[in-house]
């Protein structure tokens, strides 16, 4: 028997044809659909702190670890008076997934001036979306800043701020705020070389399983940008601290390098420094002062010891 031939009618074909571009329209979507999840969520590497590091900085302090066990007060200093977008985008990330991070501050001009860097190694998406959100809201007036652009990065400035530091600026994975323009001009300058300098692929930063570590490099106690790691009513207590410790020993110190480390956001934080001192005379009267005033800072259970021209202070900072 011979077999029918089908017939096709333009109706059929038709059908055929919507069917195909519709099958095909669906499977776009879907892809399209799990790059923005990917671009939302994926991994970055977070920057060299050397390389983003503005010319003039007089120290510079480097914390880093996993966002999540970032002691809060850290996250509060940093966050204060920020847009509630902002404060949302961190928030949402320390509740989240293990997300490596890294929080860079450096004073110029002896510490009156500072710009302080978050990183975090996940969410391009994310920050994207909130910059172009704030973008919108100041441009119709619902958030009280002023726009300005240094090398296609929107600067936003706020008139009166409450925090004190006016400026603030999102690029790629980075959140910066500084007291002034120019100064935090030269941090994106520092993230754009480095974002063009050739790196190996990789999916990410590691970071420890849990904790985070704290190094800070400077001439000076005052010179300390505490401003990014004390809640306010701290800050001034170590101001009057370290004043009186340069005063006293302006000169003394040949070097001074502070470390810290805590296993947790709910873990205090145990802090070592180590500060160089060649004269024998300072070394015992300078031990002696940090023992007697390290409690006016909240640090307990000072430990000073003077071991040849170096004086140790091993100390658990209670918030």
């Amino acid at each position: 028997m011979i077999p029918r031939i089908r017939t096709w009618s333009r109706r059929k074909i038709a059908l055929y044809f919507a069917a195909t571009f519709l099958g095909i329209g669906v499977l776009v979507a879907l892809i399209a659909v799990l790059g923005l999840l990917y671009w939302m969520d994926a991994k970055v590497q977070l920057p060299d702190p050397a390389a983003v590091s503005p010319s003039g900085a007089t120290a510079a302090l480097v914390a880093r670890g996993n966002i999540a066990d970032f002691p809060a007060p850290i996250l509060d200093a940093f966050l204060a008076g920020l847009p509630t977008q902002t404060d949302l985008l961190i928030r949402q990330a320390v509740k989240g997934d293990p997300c490596p991070a890294q929080l860079c501050a450096f004073p110029t001009d002896g510490g009156a001036k500072t710009a302080v860097l978050l990183s975090l190694g996940r969410y391009p998406g994310r920050f994207h979306l909130v910059r172009r959100d704030l973008e919108r809201r100041t441009a119709t007036s619902k958030l009280p800043f002023s726009l300005s652009y240094h090398r296609g990065k929107t600067i936003f400035a706020d008139p009166k701020p409450v925090a004190g530091m006016s400026v603030l600026t999102l690029v790629g994975c980075n959140m910066l705020r500084s007291d002034d323009a120019v100064l935090a001009q030269g941090v994106i300058d520092g993230l754009l070389a480095e974002k063009e300098r050739e790196k190996p692929k990789a999916s990410g930063e590691r970071s420890p399983a849990r904790g985070f570590a704290v190094r800070v490099q400077s001439g000076s106690l005052a010179g300390v940008p505490v401003r990014c790691v004390l809640p306010a009513s701290a800050v001034e207590r170590w101001r009057a601290f370290a004043s009186d410790f340069d005063s006293r020993f302006a000169g003394k110190v040949k070097e001074l390098s502070i470390s810290g480390n805590a296993d947790g956001a709910v873990s205090p934080v145990r802090l070592s420094a180590q500060l160089s001192v060649p004269d024998p005379d300072a070394r015992g009267e300078m031990a002696k002062w940090i023992a007697t005033h390290a409690a006016s800072v909240g640090l307990e259970g000072c430990n000073v010891q003077s071991k040849g021209d170096t004086i140790s202070v091993e100390a658990v900072l209670k918030y």
